[in-house]
């Protein structure tokens, strides 16, 4: 009897929905041509203020955008989107505006559709279903004045006015950086990550020259998390030791940042600002965005079991199954599932997956044994066996295998599946 055992990682997010009391502007529509829902939103207009032009960062809507439904459809979703800004000055491209929802997993740009809400039928009762809350990723080259634009759902939800407002430049601010941010994408787990677009530059320099660095604000995320300046580099040497001191030069060569990421940087949307003061006494801000991506990594070892069954009973593998899991989001949950074993001579007979039993042993002070695993369970469905918290790549916990035989299984070889999958449990 043979156990081929399927191991990966892979993440599944399960959202919470957030409840309400929402009051404002009701409107109504038809959707998908089936039924009929009403959708109030809170506000009718949502404001950004950015200090002044050269200003570089994440500012946030002081409104936030709450939603009611009133619906006789059975299956309904709400999605919204924005146009660009449009101002006298020029255009900003929407991708700058971002959205928080239950349903996004952080804020998102919405120059694509994001989801808002979703649900079903609400008995003839206005109920509160979701919530929006907005912030502008302001940039560099964001020239001042008044913009405008309009978050709207094709879905046929009422329309949300946005005004945006950027102030003049202060004095002293120069215009040289051949970039105005740089961008670190930490897509897949611990690493050394190069900035993007490649390399900063300085612009028409003609000779040398010098510039003092400046941590105008660390790299943060929206929820406090930090990255410690010691692990940014600047032409391979630690900012931090560059910063505060005359020792910067340009010389007709740029510069390329590249970030270190640990296992500990929970997922999201990081940004800092590094001052660049020029010896002719011109100041330019550079600004230090990562976004960090959640990611897993787990093993299995061995990645196969052998049984042998001589007679009736229940017979267990030599050794168990050792589970490792690497991830930097909060909470996790790992659960197993089996497929039915297959004769390998006679696919119609089977050792139904009811008779696969397993038995965890938690290892490491973070890691739990859910649902009664510690004791044996069958895998006539699928079970969550392991929890825990952000960790390093390490042995989370063994997995002890037996199958069940009867007199009803005919002799001969069998072989199936078991999976592993890790997912974020909220």
């Amino acid at each position: 009897m043979l156990i081929r055992l399927k191991k990966g990682a892979c993440l599944y997010w399960r959202l919470m929905t957030i409840i309400l009391l929402l009051t404002g502007i009701g409107f109504s529509t038809n959707a998908f041509g089936v039924g009929s829902w009403q959708i109030w939103l809170s506000e009718t207009e949502i404001h950004f203020y950015v200090p002044n032009q050269g200003y570089q960062g994440l500012v946030e809507a002081e409104e936030i955008v709450k939603i009611d439904v009133l619906s006789r459809i059975e299956n309904w979703s709400l999605t919204y989107l924005a146009a660009p800004l449009e101002g006298i000055a020029g255009q900003i491209p929407a991708n700058q505006i971002l959205m928080e929802t239950p349903y996004t997993g952080g804020f998102q740009p919405v120059h694509l559709p994001r989801l808002v809400a979703q649900g079903g039928t609400t008995e003839q009762t206005r109920r509160e279903v979701s919530r929006m809350r907005f912030k502008f990723l302001a940039k560099a080259n964001n020239v001042a004045g008044e913009y405008k634009s309009l978050l709207v759902s094709p879905e046929g939800g009422p329309p949300l006015r946005i005004s945006l407002t950027i102030g003049e430049a202060l004095p002293g601010m120069v215009d040289r950086l051949s970039v105005k941010s740089i961008l670190f994408q930490a897509s897949h787990g611990p690493d050394t990550y190069t900035e993007i677009p490649q390399k900063v530059c300085l612009r028409n320099l003609s000779e040398p020259m010098s510039a003092e660095l400046k941590l105008i604000r660390e790299m943060e995320s929206e929820g406090g998390a930090k990255i410690p300046v010691e692990r940014c580099f600047l032409d391979g040497v630690q900012l931090t030791n560059m910063l505060n001191t005359q020792n910067v030069y340009f010389n007709n060569q740029c510069l390329q940042f590249t970030l270190q990421t640990e296992w500990w940087d929970k997922p999201g949307l990081y940004s800092g600002v590094l001052r660049f003061v020029y010896e002719d006494h011109g100041e330019e801000n550079l600004m230090l965005v990562a976004y960090v991506s959640a990611y897993a990594r787990m093993d299995a070892s061995p990645d196969r079991v052998h049984f042998e069954a001589p007679k009736p009973g229940i017979h267990q593998t030599d050794h168990p199954i050792d589970l490792y899991l690497g991830t930097n989001v909060p909470r996790w949950v790992i659960s197993v599932e089996a497929t039915p074993l297959l004769m390998i001579d006679n696919e119609d007979m089977r050792i139904d997956n009811g008779n696969i039993l397993i038995k965890c042993e938690a290892e490491g002070g973070n890691t739990q044994v859910l649902n009664g695993a510690e004791d044996y369970i069958d895998l006539s469905e699928r079970r969550t066996i392991f929890g825990g918290s952000t960790c390093s790549f390490e042995k989370k916990g063994s997995v002890s295998v037996s199958v069940r035989t009867t007199f009803a299984h005919m002799a001969g070889d069998y072989q199936g599946t078991i999976t592993f999958t890790c997912a974020e449990d909220w």
